[in-house]
């Protein structure tokens, strides 16, 4: 059967027989456009890592992806939906969320890689921690979009999908070190040279569905925003999520 990450089966020698994924199972999930865009991701972060990394370094990933196809994806996948218990998401945005993490943890070993996505990356290690953040009850519900907050932090979801997050917290660290707190120069090497410092107050990134805001202040990031532009959030709950956040913003 050919696959997209054919190239990491032949490498490997690994088949998904022998993994909890079936066979039927990835041919299903694959009828999906964002388990499909994932695959891909992954496959494209494999062939970038093999053309760049040196051969022990990629004999090293070899064995991680070993182990992770044998039993690290479906365990991710496994914590994944109980920490998401009750909200409904699916065996298939389930691995599509651990394949793209996974691809991204791929392209991060190589600071050369031209293809890296950056704010993609930040993204995923924001909803990475999403779920540990959201256990108890919201501060705040309206319909299917609810409001979690804590002292420096505020999150908002439109059923299961995230939709706001926002935090002035400087104990959460994301991918490459990127946090509160932070120099602005530290920020802008990581994002070589891709964003202005006169831009950092008002700049955006990402695609048409999504978005992330810095906020600085005396040459340090101030805050850090993750907008999803195409869940249904009521007004109301941007409204709660405004009054929420403004005074972690002054």
């Amino acid at each position: 059967m050919k696959r997209t990450l054919s190239a990491l089966i032949i490498v490997m020698c690994i088949a998904y027989q022998a993994l909890a994924l079936s066979d039927k199972d990835y041919s299903e999930m694959m009828k999906d456009p964002g388990f499909a865009q994932a695959d891909k991701n992954l496959n494209d972060a494999w062939n970038a890592a093999k053309e760049s990394l040196s051969p022990a370094e990629f004999a090293k990933l070899k064995k991680d992806q070993a182990q992770w196809l044998k039993k690290g994806r479906d365990e991710e996948v496994k914590n994944l939906r109980s920490i998401n218990a009750g909200k409904n998401l699916t065996l298939t945005e389930a691995y599509t969320l651990i394949t793209d993490d996974r691809a991204g943890d791929i392209r991060a070993l190589i600071p050369s890689d031209p293809d890296r996505d950056i704010y993609g990356e930040l993204e995923a290690s924001i909803k990475k921690l999403v779920p540990t953040l959201t256990k108890g009850k919201p501060a705040f519900t309206d319909g299917d979009s609810r409001i979690w907050k804590g002292d420096k932090y505020v999150i908002v979801e439109a059923g299961k999908y995230l939709a706001e997050f926002f935090t002035a917290d400087e104990s959460m660290t994301f991918a490459e070190g990127i946090k509160v707190g932070m120099s602005e120069s530290d920020l802008l090497k990581i994002f070589g040279g891709s964003i202005r410092k006169d831009d950092l107050d008002s700049y955006s990134a990402g695609g048409i569905h999504q978005w992330t805001v810095f906020m600085t202040e005396n040459g340090k990031i101030k805050s850090i925003r993750l907008t999803q532009s195409d869940t249904d959030t009521t007004q109301k709950t941007m409204d709660k999520f405004t009054e929420y956040i403004t005074p972690l913003q002054e």
